[in-house]
């Protein structure tokens, strides 16, 4: 009883999720429909929209992965008891973390606006960003791979860090964490998080300056975003507990 009681939990948790997802996904394929149209009338606007609802689907899909791999470690959270009349009743095992109710619900709704919000008031910064570096190399008389090279130790020295910062203060004062909290959160997270992304964005961004018109350099970002968004949900639902 307790295990059937169980599964249906996950099944709604996976249907609720799919459904969300699927009406951000399909808001995102009706933007990039017109994509280019949009682009022109109002590139900022346009990218901060489609890189919005991507953070959405990297949030979401990112909730699913951690919820399903909390309840399938639950999997018998119930006991069963029989009491004098011999009626069954379904009671929560003491050693079940309470952290189960919590999260039963379908998602977190406030983690998805925060990563959406994050993602849509981040995306004027990049746009800013790239085109600086693009006008740096535009400028400048030194050979491709210098500039290349001076791209890429700019953007993973300065703007990484400070962009990271901004994830932190972001999410913690929306999550309304005191300042305690918030120093906690940058000592255990911020140098960890760090070394990560020095693992895996030079790589990408030697193949987006290399490789991608300024004009899609941050449509590409986004995309391989999606990946390194779900970690840092991830992380983030951690953090929250």
């Amino acid at each position: 009883m307790s295990k059937i009681l169980h599964v249906k939990n996950i099944f709604k948790f996976l249907l609720l999720n799919i459904i969300t997802i699927s009406l951000i996904v399909l808001t995102l394929i009706i933007i990039l429909l017109r994509y280019n149209y949009y682009y022109q009338r109002s590139p900022v606007l346009t990218l901060s929209i489609t890189n919005s609802l991507l953070g959405g689907v990297s949030n979401m899909s990112a909730q699913t992965i951690s919820g399903i791999q909390f309840r399938l470690k639950r999997i018998d959270p119930f006991i069963s008891k029989k009491n004098e009349y011999g009626v069954e009743n379904i009671e929560l095992s003491n050693s079940y973390n309470k952290n189960f109710y919590s999260r039963s619900s379908a998602f977190s709704f406030s983690q998805l606006i925060r990563f959406m919000s994050y993602s849509f008031f981040m995306t004027p910064i990049q746009h800013w960003w790239y085109s600086f570096l693009g006008q740096l190399t535009l400028n400048s008389r030194t050979s491709d791979t210098i500039e290349l090279v001076k791209r890429i130790l700019m953007d993973q020295f300065l703007f990484a860090p400070i962009g990271l910062v901004f994830f932190l203060i972001f999410m913690s004062l929306t999550e309304e964490l005191n300042k305690k909290k918030l120093k906690n959160r940058f000592r255990q997270d911020y140098i960890s998080i760090l070394k990560v992304n020095y693992c895996v964005w030079p790589i990408i961004q030697l193949i987006n300056f290399k490789y991608i018109p300024l004009k899609y350099q941050i449509p590409f970002l986004n995309s391989v975003s999606v990946f390194w968004t779900i970690y840092l949900s991830m992380n983030d639902s951690k953090m929250s507990l």
